[in-house]
């Protein structure tokens, strides 16, 4: 709809018309509309989605047809197209060269040691450990001292160049808290402790308590720990299986709670898919029962079960924007606590941030071209595992064919 020198959006705002006619034609030569998204809706309308500038239209299939696959310059429609989603092609790739140049003066460096890829669980769901080629034996202790030499490498050079970027060690595996890994994980921490690094692992914290004196004497470098909840007691320990303990939730809970009395932040996970979204509830009583609900020191996040490699471990996976719908829904009977967060949603988070459902989901070095962390050249985050292969994406890890490099210069390919 066109009123005046203005037209209103299928949202209701305003945009100026510019004069893109047929006698300055040659002013408009440069539009571009290959970078956008369309998705049919219904049979007569069209979703658009500018994904570089979170730009969304609602369109009919006339005006598709003849703006965006004819650029019919006689549609009435069609400089108002222009000049909200036209794009001049190489003024977009300058922005973001100029975009990723200044995100990577405060870029965050994580370096994620996986000690082993063996484990004390056995979660129905776990795209890691029904894998038959996967390797879990553990690291040596030389083996561990030449990544450790490659990080202090990295560090060294990263604060030489820029000291504003941020450096942190992770933990993953597999299960890092093994007792058979103590020694390790003691000699990574005193490595932290002499860089003044936080320390971030993700844990199932069955066996915490074999770390107990660790945990005390670095827990001022341990930036924050993660572990997973998925629902209550029964639940929980019929979907998260433990080797070593009948009861891993109360072992989860306690643990957690030991943590948060040490002062070490702590972040409570519950993965959903669609046998589990009805705990979701059960998971927030808990969080209240143990008072993590807006505890500074606790985040509460909801994850997705996820196969992005395709390894067939679940039937039951909802799609990002099922589980949106869901959480949207269910949040309008029970509002989520301010402490909670998402950390799924890849394809649709620009969408959700524009209708405000995202609920604090938050990828400091992500921006809105890039699908997720892992892909974005903003944060340099590396997993390191004992064969010295290096992945980008948590995915991938344990996949030597997935791998984008390997330390000792061996072929990453399987």
């Amino acid at each position: 709809m066109i009123r005046g020198n203005y037209t209103l959006d299928a949202l209701g705002r305003l945009f100026p018309v510019v004069n893109c006619g047929v006698k300055k034609r040659r002013r408009c030569e440069n539009f571009n509309f290959s970078h956008l998204l369309f998705y049919k809706i219904t049979e007569t309308h069209w979703l658009i989605v500018d994904s570089f500038h979170n730009h969304l239209e609602i369109i009919d299939n006339k005006t598709k047809f003849e703006v965006f696959d004819q650029n019919n310059i006689q549609n009435p429609n069609f400089d108002y197209y222009v000049r909200v989603f036209s794009r001049d092609k190489s003024k977009l790739e300058k922005q973001h060269e100029k975009n990723i140049e200044e995100s990577k003066k405060t870029r965050l460096n994580f370096f994620v040691v996986c000690p082993t890829y063996g484990c004390n669980s056995r979660c129905i769901y776990c795209y890691q450990q029904y894998d038959k080629l996967l390797d879990k034996t553990t690291m040596t202790e030389e083996e561990l001292n030449s990544v450790l030499d490659y990080i202090q490498n990295q560090i060294d050079r990263i604060k030489k160049e820029n000291k504003e970027q941020q450096i942190a060690i992770g933990l993953f595996g597999g299960e890092p808290f093994i007792k058979s890994n103590k020694k390790l994980i003691a000699i990574i921490m005193e490595f932290a402790r002499k860089n003044k690094l936080p320390v971030l692992p993700t844990t199932n914290l069955q066996a915490l308590e074999d770390f107990l004196d660790l945990v005390v004497k670095y827990r001022g470098y341990f930036g924050r720990m993660c572990t997973t909840i998925d629902g209550n007691k029964e639940f929980h320990n019929s979907r998260r299986k433990s080797l070593i303990t009948n009861d891993p939730f109360t072992k989860v809970v306690n643990n957690v709670n030991l943590l948060v009395k040490l002062g070490i932040n702590t972040t409570v996970t519950i993965n959903i898919d669609k046998t589990n979204k009805h705990m979701l509830k059960s998971f927030l009583d808990i969080s209240k029962e143990n008072g993590w609900i807006n505890n500074p020191k606790v985040i509460l996040e909801i994850g997705r079960v996820d196969d992005r490699c395709y390894t067939g471990t679940s039937d039951d996976i909802m799609l990002e924007s099922e589980l949106l719908k869901f959480l949207y829904e269910f949040n309008k009977k029970q509002k989520f606590p301010k402490n909670i967060k998402l950390a799924f949603v890849k394809t649709s988070l620009a969408l959700a941030q524009r209708f405000h459902f995202d609920f604090n989901q938050n990828e400091p070095g992500r921006r809105t071209y890039h699908y997720c962390w892992s892909a974005t050249p903003v944060d340099n985050i590396q997993y390191i595992d004992k064969n010295f292969n290096v992945y980008r994406c948590t995915y991938t890890v344990g996949k030597p064919g997935l791998a984008i490099k390997n330390l000792k210069g061996k072929p990453v390919l399987a």
